[in-house]
């Protein structure tokens, strides 16, 4: 059949290379779409989450790195998961 359109949310994540194994943990874990990563003196990742579960994987990432790596909202769209 066809995917249906979810609600979800655009944001960025940027951890220091110490961080960076627990958040790529969560990344892999918790349905997110890594869309892109950029890799310089730290790891910064783009990525999608289904807008309703977005509220329950930021407090799963700010209490995995202790309040270090919090997502930031860059905006928001549809998106069709398989």
């Amino acid at each position: 059949g066809i995917g249906e359109q979810t609600k979800c949310t655009e944001f960025v994540i940027t951890a220091d290379y110490t961080l960076w194994g627990k958040v790529e943990y969560e990344l892999n874990n918790s349905g997110v779409l890594v869309l892109d990563s950029e890799y310089t003196d730290c790891v910064s990742v783009a990525a999608l989450c289904k807008s309703e579960d977005f509220e329950a994987f930021c407090k799963r990432m700010c209490d995995v790195t202790n309040g270090k790596c919090e997502p930031v909202v860059t905006g928001e769209r549809f998106h069709v998961f398989d």
